[in-house]
């Protein structure tokens, strides 16, 4: 059962999850390119992820997803969502600061990626982009006339290049935000596997499939405790440019003691 509480930690789960998606949309290539047959498995480096660009993303009802899994690790494995179909989408769009008027909220960020539905809800998610890693330093979030801003006093360390099968690292990060009083947590990210995926847009060889956990604790603004876990499963490849080809999500939010768990599978639109 979502709670009231639920409703009000969504807002910084969603722009934490949104990294993801966010800090690896790039530009789509063709689809031709999917043909490639590389020697050994895929790589992704921070020159093919660091591009700007739009892609729309189609997210899955969650009633249809009971019986959603990753699906396996290891090596040259295969992964089946194709039937999964869109009820909603966003729009991601990357751009380099300075470039945006929005850049603005944070000077030292190089990146700013933007995830709307229509112009009602939008969340900037601000990072620091260089050859070795990128960071998130803060989210500003617009919901109708409401706003609110998160601050990263210890930023939040989100990919490590280059991408590779077997890269593993953890980081913790903490942060002050608008009606929530501060989050503090770790985050760690694993890429477990490589393969063939298929997604409702087509088969992409050449994945890389990257098990993230996020776990973090805060306060609402009235005091209410709340402890976030969240683990994702993210396929990408360097024939699209590292777009993220799908993202599930499974989340557990402990409301001082109350538990909803919910989760999500996302695929891009990509061509």
């Amino acid at each position: 059962m979502k709670t009231k509480k639920f409703k009000e930690i969504k807002p910084v789960l969603s722009a934490l999850l949104f990294i993801v998606i966010g800090t690896t949309l790039a530009v789509s290539c063709s689809k031709s390119d999917e043909g490639s047959d590389p020697v050994g498995p895929p790589v992704i480096t921070a020159e093919v992820d660091n591009r700007t660009g739009t892609v729309t993303y189609h997210h899955s009802a969650e009633n249809t997803l009971s019986t959603l899994e990753p699906g396996p690790d290891g090596e040259d494995v295969s992964w089946d969502f194709s039937q999964f179909k869109s009820a909603t989408t966003t729009t991601v769009t990357v751009y380099g600061c300075p470039g945006n008027s929005n850049c603005s909220d944070f000077t030292a960020a190089n990146r700013l990626t933007l995830t709307a539905k229509g112009n009602v809800d939008q969340s900037f998610a601000y990072s620091i982009y260089t050859n070795s890693e990128m960071q998130r330093i803060g989210v500003k979030g617009i919901s109708g006339s409401t706003q609110s801003k998160t601050v990263y006093s210890n930023p939040m360390t989100v990919v490590k290049y280059p991408i590779s099968y077997g890269l593993s690292f953890e980081d913790s990060f903490e942060a002050q935000s608008t009606g929530i009083l501060a989050e503090k947590g770790t985050f760690k990210s694993t890429v477990d596997a490589y393969g063939t995926l298929k997604t409702p847009m087509g088969t992409f060889n050449n994945t890389l499939r990257t098990k993230g956990e996020l776990k973090f604790t805060t306060r609402t603004a009235a005091g209410t405790p709340l402890v976030v876990e969240s683990v994702s499963y993210t396929w990408r490849s360097p024939d699209h440019g590292g777009t993220t080809l799908l993202l599930i999500t499974f989340n557990t939010i402990n409301t001082n003691g109350t538990i909803s768990r919910t989760r999500s599978l996302t695929y891009g639109e990509v061509k």
